[in-house]
Order: structure tokens, then C-alpha cells, then sequence
């Protein structure tokens, strides 16, 4: 019997690993797709956070070395503040890393990513200078919280400062009237007396004090005028008198700092970083910053005299509500008019000349207490008649007795009133003012001659976009800030 061998062969199996094959290649090759996907996202997020980082690390060495400040300058010592510098570094910094060198020389190496950072755009800038400076408070803010902590106020200020002014101007209104009264009063003696009469007149010791009130009050503050510093700049350079970029300022959700206990630390901060004139900034373009900051005239010895002159008004404003309410001070006041008024049948030229003497009396004690302060000693809030320095028999030379005076402890001293007035004043002007002075002393350095507050760059919006060689685009947005 003659048996066939089959020689068919049976090929299912091949064509059912064939199909299992692709099926596996397609969800292999799709695996490594998403893997490339969320590894191009993934990379694009790491390396955005480090370009930013390099950018932000690029802070300014001179604003943070004196103001303990950070922030971009988008002049990069150049003239002219230009964000397009900050983009291109962003791009920079970012291909840096997506292209890290020495890795083409690795046998086999094949980048699975390949990713480019094309463009780069910022926006809602948020400069130092926004809101007046309110983005700058906003960051002393920061540091003062962390450097220090909230602390409660131990400031001296009174409310009757801001009337001050208003108060010396009735008390000179009320002073002038009764000269001019005194005037009237011999005028119609002299129209009453016979023509062989001699003429009636009177020796008023407080003509002699009324002929010095034009003097410069600074005059009586300092003793050597050559101390004075010189400084002087041209304030159209600065912030405050010039136009300046304006940004996005404090985005939402960031607090405007403008509390009680905001202000407190922004006045230590003032008081810590500026110098003023009993205690000058070294190397400071102006010595006197905080009465800069006050007053905002171009030297500083028109700060300081205008704080001399501010300083003379509070202080006649104290002085004179002690003096016209003292009975001891008025008595004496009293004798003297009498001696002045002798022979005179007039009671109301002795009452004028009483209260034209006590204006006298409280004017030499004013200047005394304005050497004294300006000494850096200190003068009593409130005086009483211990406290008292001038004695009426020493009026027509109390010029000569401005270095005789007791010492007050407790009492005010002029940081003490330079602080008060500073704590008062406007603050959108003191925070225009603070801006001038960082631009000051930070162009005073190397390499740092066109330094602008509104080119300092604190919190940004970047915007990349990014391509892959594989065919993928993405963009990607951070905000990102000192903060």
C-alpha cells in the first residue's frame, strides 16, 4: 500500500503573530508619541521655570546691595530701558537648556525632543515705579515683615503739627496788630502835644527782636555754616520731574500696602536707608535725604532751611501757648512794660507793650530751641518754667546765650520732629521722592549712569512659544515674581 505525505503546510499562526505584531508595534509606537508629548510639556515647564529663574536672577547689585531691594533692569547699563533685552535672555536662557552642550558627542545620541524656543513676549510688567512707587512699598513691605516683624508704633506725632503753620500766622497776625496799635497809640499822643513838646516815643526792647525776624532761621540753628553740606543735583534728571514709564502695578489678589502697620514699617525703612542731617548717608548724592524727602528742593541746604523754618513755627507755636498762659512769665513781661511805659498816661500802650514783649520773649526761646535741636540735644515737648531757657534780662543779647541751655531729658530731639513730619506728610509724594533718591545714589556707581526706577522690572507675565522638531508647538505662559 502506497501512503501520501501531505505536504501542505498550514499558515494561520504566522498571519495571527503578524496581526498581534502590528497591533503591539502601533500601541508601542503610540506609547512612545505621548511619552515624546508630555515629555516635550514637561521639559517646556522645567525649562521655562529656569529661564525665568536666570532672568530674575539677573537683579540689580546696587538697588539690592543699598536698598536691600530685588529687581530687573531693563537697561543693562545701557541708555535706554528696553524689555526686548529681557525677552532675548529669556529665549537664551531657555535653548540653553533645551540644547545642553556635550551631549551631541555621546556615542548613539539622539535627541527625542528636540525643542526650540522660538519667541518671547512679556507683559503686564509690573515696574518699582507703578502707582507712584506703591509697587516699590509693596516690596519694603515684604522685607521690613521679614527682617523685622510687625512692631507697634513709637513714633512721636502730634496732630496740631499740620496746624502749626496756620497757628503761627494768627500769632504773627495777632503780634503785627498790636505793633501797628502801639503805632496809633503815639501817633495820637504826639497829635495831642503842644508844639514845644518834645515828641513821645518809647524804647521797646521788642523793636530790637522785631528787626531780627527776617534773619535766615538756620542762622540761629547752626554755629559754623561751613559744615553745611554743598550737595546739589538737577531734579529734572529724577523720577519725580520727569515722564516715566507706567506698568501693570500690584496684580489682583496683592494687597495694597497701605495699613497703619504698612506705614509704620515703611517709615522705619525710610529711616533705616536714608540719612539726614545729624546722621549722613556716605556717598549719598544728597547728605540730607529724609528732609529731601520732605521738602524736594534740588540742595540741601534748602531742605534743611526749610526745615529750620517749619522746625522755628512748631516750636513758636508751643512755646507762645506756654509763655501767654504762664502768670510768673506774664509779670515779668509786665515789669518791664511798665519801666518801657513810664511817664506814658496811656493803659493801652502798656498792655500792647507787655504782649509785644512776650512775642519777643517767645521768639529768642524759639531760636534757642532750634540751636539746640539742630545741636542734636533735646528740647522739652511742653515747656514749663524750669525747662525755660531765656531770661527776659538777657532779650536784647539772647543771641550770645544760644549755647547756654539745660539738658532735657526725655524730651523731643530733631530726628524726633524730622520723623513726625515725615510720617505726616503726603505719601505719594515721600514714595515719588524715595524713587529720586535710589536713581541718586545708584547712578553715583560703576557702570550704573542711566539707572531708572520705572525701567526696574519686580513681577512679569512671559509668554513662549516653543517648537519640536517632531512637528509639535506649544505655547506656555508663567507669571512670575520677586514676591
Amino acid at each position: 500500500m502506497i501512503v501520501k505525505k501531505n505536504t501542505e503546510k498550514e499558515g494561520y499562526i504566522t498571519v495571527y503573530l503578524s496581526l498581534c505584531i502590528l497591533i503591539m508595534l502601533s500601541l508601542l509606537f503610540t506609547l512612545i508619541e505621548g511619552i515624546r508629548m508630555q515629555t516635550i510639556r514637561f521639559q517646556t515647564e522645567c525649562v521655562m521655570d529656569i529661564g525665568l529663574n536666570s532672568i530674575f536672577a539677573e537683579y540689580h547689585q546696587e538697588l539690592l546691595k543699598q536698598y536691600d531691594l530685588f529687581a530687573i533692569d531693563t537697561t543693562y547699563g545701557y541708555e535706554a530701558a528696553d524689555v526686548n533685552r529681557t525677552e532675548s535672555h529669556l529665549l537664551q536662557y531657555m535653548n540653553m537648556n533645551f540644547n545642553a552642550p556635550g551631549k551631541n558627542r555621546i556615542p548613539g545620541y539622539k535627541d527625542l525632543t528636540a525643542i526650540h524656543a522660538d519667541n518671547a513676549k512679556l507683559s503686564d510688567i509690573s515696574y518699582l515705579s507703578d502707582g507712584e512707587g506703591m509697587v516699590l512699598k509693596y516690596q519694603i513691605i515684604q522685607y521690613m515683615k521679614e527682617k523685622s516683624g510687625l512692631s507697634i508704633a513709637d513714633s512721636f506725632f502730634n496732630d496740631e503739627f499740620g496746624k502749626s503753620e496756620e497757628q503761627f500766622n494768627k500769632l504773627e497776625g495777632e503780634r503785627k496788630s498790636t505793633k501797628g496799635n502801639i503805632k496809633k497809640i503815639l501817633e495820637l499822643l504826639n497829635s495831642e502835644r503842644e508844639e514845644e513838646e518834645n515828641e513821645i516815643s518809647i524804647d521797646n526792647p521788642a523793636d530790637y527782636i522785631d528787626g531780627m525776624r527776617g534773619s535766615p532761621i538756620l542762622s540761629y540753628a547752626i554755629r559754623d555754616s561751613s559744615g553745611i553740606s554743598g550737595s546739589r543735583v538737577n531734579l529734572e534728571n529724577y523720577i519725580s520731574h520727569r515722564n516715566y514709564k507706567k506698568g501693570s502695578s500690584l496684580w489682583k489678589g496683592q494687597s495694597l500696602p497701605d495699613g497703619i502697620s504698612d506705614k509704620i514699617l515703611f517709615h522705619k525703612y525710610l529711616e533705616e536707608k536714608c540719612g539726614y542731617y545729624q546722621e549722613k548717608k556716605k556717598q549719598g548724592a544728597l547728605e540730607y535725604q529724609l528732609e529731601y524727602l520732605l521738602y524736594g528742593k534740588g540742595s540741601d541746604i534748602e531742605n534743611i532751611s526749610d526745615f529750620a523754618e517749619q522746625l522755628f513755627q512748631i516750636r513758636y507755636v508751643i512755646n507762645a501757648a506756654y509763655l501767654f498762659a504762664s502768670g510768673s512769665k506774664k509779670a515779668e513781661a509786665g515789669e518791664l512794660a511798665a519801666v518801657v511805659t513810664a511817664g506814658i498816661m496811656s493803659p493801652e500802650l502798656y498792655e500792647a507793650v507787655k504782649l509785644t514783649i512776650l512775642f519777643a520773649w517767645c521768639y529768642a526761646e524759639t531760636a534757642q530751641d532750634i540751636r539746640i535741636l539742630f545741636d542734636g540735644k533735646a528740647v522739652a515737648k511742653i515747656k514749663n518754667d524750669t525747662t525755660w531757657n531765656i531770661q527776659l534780662s538777657e532779650l536784647l543779647m539772647f543771641t550770645s546765650s544760644l549755647d547756654s541751655y539745660k539738658d532735657v531729658p526725655g524730651g523731643k530731639t530733631y530726628y524726633d520732629y524730622l520723623s513726625a513730619l515725615l510720617y505726616a506728610k503726603d505719601e505719594n509724594i515721600v514714595r515719588m521722592r524715595l524713587m529720586d533718591i535710589m536713581e541718586m545714589d545708584i547712578r553715583n556707581t560703576y557702570g550704573n549712569s542711566f539707572f531708572m526706577m520705572d525701567a526696574c522690572i519686580y513681577q512679569l507675565n512671559a509668554t513662549v512659544n516653543i517648537s519640536s522638531r517632531y512637528g509639535y508647538a506649544y505655547s506656555i505662559v508663567r507669571n512670575y515674581s520677586y514676591e
